[in-house]
Order: C-alpha cells, then sequence, then structure tokens
C-alpha cells in the first residue's frame, strides 16, 4: 500500500528479517493495509446515515456530539472535529468498497512559479483494482448512498445555482444571479 492514512485501516509495516534497519530493527519493506473494526462501524454508520437522508453537516454534528473520535488532523489545524468536507470525501473514497485506483492524479511542475501541482488524470487513465480484504462498505450500502449523493447534486449541484453556474434558462440578463439591487 503506497499511500498514506485512511479512516477506517491501520497501515501495518512489512519487515524484511533478512535486512537490517535503523536501531537494530530489521528494515520495512512496505506497508500492508488492515481494517481497524471500531472505526470501520464509524465508516458503515456514516455511509447508512447519509442513504438515510442526513446531510454532511448533520452527520458532522452528529458525530461530534456523541464523541466519535475523528480522523487525526493535519498540522496546521489544532482542533480533532468532524467536518462535512472530510465526510464528503470518504463517501467517494472507493477503498472503503475495496477498490484501489491507482494514476488517479500526476504531478506537474508550474512554470511560473516552479512549484510542483497534482493534477486528475482523465478517467480513462486510471487502474482499478479489486481488493476485497479491504471491503468497509458493502455493495448494497455504496449504491444506496452514490444514490443519495445523485439525487443531491440534481437537487441542489452548481447548474442549479445563481452567478457564473447559472443554467441556460436563466441567463435571462447579462448580471443575473451576479448582481443585487441595493436597496
Amino acid at each position: 500500500n503506497p499511500g498514506g492514512r485512511c479512516y477506517g485501516y491501520i497501515n501495518v509495516p512489512i519487515e524484511d528479517p533478512s535486512r537490517p534497519g535503523k536501531y537494530g530493527r530489521p528494515a520495512v519493506s512496505g506497508v500492508r493495509l488492515e481494517i481497524n473494526e471500531e472505526q470501520a462501524a464509524v465508516v458503515r454508520r456514516m455511509f447508512q446515515m447519509y442513504a438515510d437522508g442526513y446531510g454532511l453537516a448533520r452527520i458532522a454534528k452528529r458525530l461530534n456530539g456523541e464523541g466519535v473520535a475523528p480522523p487525526q488532523p493535519p498540522r496546521t489545524r489544532p482542533l480533532r472535529a468532524w467536518c462535512p468536507s472530510s465526510i464528503r470525501e470518504m463517501l467517494r473514497n472507493e477503498r472503503y468498497r475495496g477498490v484501489q485506483v491507482w494514476n488517479r492524479t500526476e504531478k506537474q511542475r508550474n512554470p511560473e512559479t516552479g512549484r510542483k501541482i497534482s493534477r486528475e488524470r482523465p478517467a480513462s487513465e486510471r487502474v482499478r483494482v479489486e481488493v476485497s480484504e479491504w471491503r468497509i462498505v458493502p455493495e448494497e450500502l455504496w449504491i444506496a448512498a452514490h444514490a443519495q449523493i445523485r439525487v443531491v447534486n440534481e437537487k441542489m449541484g452548481s447548474s442549479r445555482c445563481g452567478g457564473l453556474n447559472r443554467t441556460e434558462s436563466s441567463r435571462q440578463y447579462l448580471f443575473s444571479g451576479l448582481l443585487v439591487c441595493g436597496d
């Protein structure tokens, strides 16, 4: 497993006893992913709540209210709490259904700043591998949660908003949805 930490799983080092590592311990040749049952139950519950019609903010408030341990925060944020954006990403993470997706992004150097930036690759270039022992969410629950995602996107997606994302039928005037009367 070349990826970093993922809520619901534990990274277990694979030691190579034939090679010496640091401090007299065997060298680590890789990392194996194992399911953390306590966190996996939270993931299944989160998917079930979303499939039942709970919103992302409502799920986050409920988990925070019950004191459910959230994922480890980034170093820049000292507060540990569930937030709707992390729940949104978890609902879309195919690892929970037992699928490893390779070649999702590529690093490119920005010619102006010289910094490396990550860009998403087209879906046709991605490689998908089934890893059944990683499955946390049953397929029926995954399908139900993603059906709810489609319903929410159709109801409140960017095409339904005003402003620059407005639909063709709402573009009656040049500044429709962009300007508001001061009175």
